[in-house]
């Protein structure tokens, strides 16, 4: 959902493209990196199998956890 958003949020900046717009589009992916390792970290908490599962997969930025 996360690359969605993204993806959508690319769309609408380069629609209207100029500082801010740029600007908000880093914050908007700065923020949704910060929550996607906040869940990340909450889910290897919660289930034993969630390190194993994303050491094999990419996350957003295609880095793997160890």
């Amino acid at each position: 959902m996360y690359f969605a958003v993204m993806l959508v949020a690319t769309g609408v900046m380069i629609q209207k493209i100029n500082l801010i717009s740029i600007l908000l589009w880093l914050i908007l992916g700065a923020n949704m990196s910060i929550k996607a390792k906040y869940e990340d970290k909450l889910l290897r908490q919660i289930h034993q199998d969630a390190a194993d599962y994303q050491s094999k997969v990419p996350d957003l930025l295609g880095e793997r956890f160890e």
